[in-house]
């Protein structure tokens, strides 16, 4: 009978808990919790309606919004406050990249003079640092990079990578001696193909091409055009398809700098009419800048955040995060021939149809193919076969 108490107990607690979300900072101290059915006051088409077709994402089933939709930095409050953090409340990003490195180039224009930034960088092993960035009132209040009219000098071009996943892909590598943008011209007999240009200056570069034919040589070059449009571009090399090729392994975790304390400097300049910041890091991370959040003028007036949300709303995760990112965390790209290339552009001259989610700049992410709630079809695909969804894109596939 004590037995059946205490069972009864334990299952009458987790029954009064499960519902609720609780945040924890790096040291474990509980910042704040969020009724799940709170999201559902709301967002009623989610909760009920998604909830009624046969495929529905399990987060959503356990109501379990904000595994997914809340900022994930929320639950290193502590950790980011000794770093100047202005809060939870909502940024307006202006310029981000999600690609990990140890230095970051970002173009702002000359309309934020006089406003004040926020520099968001994270690391690996839940680290992240924030720096206010103040600009000054005129652009020319910064020191000029001039404009010596020489092309970027492009190295160590190479193909780091091919995969066979659902698509052939191959990843290509090279360096830039000053930041530029990134594009890769390749093909079997001449290099007649062409991917989107990556505009996010870079001096280290990395580009995925898909949809590559088995068991051929292909000529790959690199294309690099620097803030004054001056183009540099590389010898072309060649790679099979062949076989797979294994990259190195993954730098960024055999980097024995991220045992370090995450550090973080930034440095402003004007370029070709625009403000450049460079943020420099003493590990690699990702880096988004943004506008500071204003603070409200009457306390008793409704409070918005930036983001269009009402006061008290919990901090919402971007695009990225949402769409790729977090989906990585429980479904980890190892599938083999399963896997779709995702954070690529697509091929020149592919329409991409309009329920296809890609991310603002067009890269491809999860969501391009599969419903993020719940779906009429299995594995919450966009379309009611496999080959209709390939179809969408690979008109001729069929």
């Amino acid at each position: 009978m004590k037995f059946f108490y205490g069972k009864f107990f334990i299952i009458a607690w987790l029954a009064l808990v499960m519902p609720t979300l609780v945040f924890f900072d790096r040291c474990g101290a509980a910042q704040y919790s969020v009724q799940a059915a709170d999201c559902c006051k709301c967002h009623t088409e989610v909760c009920e309606d998604k909830l009624r077709k046969p495929y529905v994402h399990a987060p959503v089933l356990e109501k379990r919004c904000a595994v997914c939709h809340v900022d994930p930095t929320v639950s290193r409050v502590g950790a980011a406050e000794k770093r100047g953090k202005r809060g939870l409340a909502a940024i307006k990003w202006v310029a981000r990249d999600f690609d990990m490195a140890k230095e970051h180039w970002f173009q702002l224009d000359p309309d934020l003079a006089g406003k004040t930034l926020v520099c968001r960088s994270e690391g690996l092993g839940n680290s992240m640092y924030e720096l206010e960035v103040q600009l000054p009132q005129e652009l020319r209040g910064v020191n000029a990079i001039e404009n010596y009219k020489t092309p970027p000098e492009i190295t160590n071009l190479q193909v780091k990578e091919v995969v066979k996943g659902m698509l052939l892909t191959a990843t290509v590598v090279w360096d830039t001696d000053k930041p530029s943008d990134s594009t890769v011209l390749y093909g079997l007999d001449r290099l007649d193909n062409r991917s989107p240009v990556d505009s996010r200056l870079k001096l280290k570069h990395e580009m995925r091409i898909s949809g590559l034919a088995a068991g051929k040589i292909y000529k790959v070059a690199s294309v690099s055009k620097d803030l004054f449009g001056n183009i540099g571009n590389s010898a072309e090399i060649s790679f099979s398809t062949a076989a797979p090729l294994n990259g190195a392994g993954n730098d960024l975790l055999q980097d024995k700098a991220i045992q370090e304390t995450l550090l973080v400097e930034q440095e402003l300049f004007r370029a070709a009419g625009k403000f450049l910041l460079k943020v420099t890091a003493n590990q690699p991370v990702t880096t988004q800048v943004g506008l500071a959040p204003k603070a409200a003028k009457k306390a008793d007036a409704p409070v918005m955040s930036s983001a269009g949300l009402p006061a008290g709303h919990l901090p919402l995760a971007d695009t990225y995060t949402i769409t790729t990112a977090v989906c990585l965390t429980c479904h980890p790209v190892t599938k083999g021939i399963l896997s779709h290339p995702i954070n690529v552009y697509p091929k020149n001259g592919m329409v991409i149809p309009d329920d296809y989610r890609t991310l603002p700049d067009g890269r491809l992410s999860c969501m391009s193919c599969h419903e993020p709630h719940a779906s009429e079809y299995e594995y919450r695909i966009s379309r009611p076969t496999k080959k209709s969804l390939c179809l969408g894109c690979h008109k001729n596939f069929g």
